[in-house]
């Protein structure tokens, strides 16, 4: 994505505070195992210092994804944890994290309709809240953005809806669109 700073300076003049940058990539440039990897994209770090920097002089936070795949086991929920840290301790100045459902994935998507659907959400919601967890042991002031759009939207679904939001920590804020 390109920011320039003309276009950062209408953003702020314009009243917006934040910009939400390199979808479908790690801030540190770390490619990950998943699903969707052909729309993952390779961030390369220095131009995202760059555009922190840049940011910073127009008064814009920046949010961005942290990408990885969960698949329910202790060494991958270790390869979260470590994932987050690098991260974390790389950017401090990054404002939150954006947890979206299809760049943060547990296994494959459920069939909506499964009767163990739960169990699903119960495996993204603990990864989500690993996340948060590792994010605030380095600075609590981290926004953790849980986006679980994907998640059955229907009107008829709305019990299962309150469940994932439900389960996320007290510290995560679901973005609900």
């Amino acid at each position: 994505m390109e920011w320039p700073d003309r276009y950062l300076s209408i953003l702020s003049h314009y009243g917006f505070d934040s910009i939400y940058a390199s979808v479908y990539a790690n801030p540190n440039g770390v490619m990950s195992a998943w699903e969707y990897s052909r729309m993952m994209r390779r961030q390369d770090p220095a131009r995202m210092h760059d555009l922190i920097r840049r940011a910073a002089r127009y008064g814009l936070d920046i949010y961005c994804p942290i990408i990885h795949h969960l698949d329910g086991t202790p060494e991958n929920e270790g390869i979260l944890r470590k994932l987050v840290r690098d991260i974390v301790t790389e950017f401090p100045d990054i404002r939150g994290y954006v947890l979206l459902i299809e760049g943060f994935d547990y296994d494959q998507y459920p069939d909506w309709n499964r009767n163990d659907i739960r169990d699903w959400v119960d495996h993204w919601t603990r990864g989500v809240n690993n996340a948060a967890e590792e994010m605030h042991k380095i600075n609590p002031a981290i926004e953790v953005l849980a986006w679980d759009y994907n998640v059955d939207y229907r009107p008829s679904a709305i019990e299962l809806k309150r469940y994932v939001i439900g389960s996320y920590a007290p510290d995560v804020t679901p973005l609900v669109t």
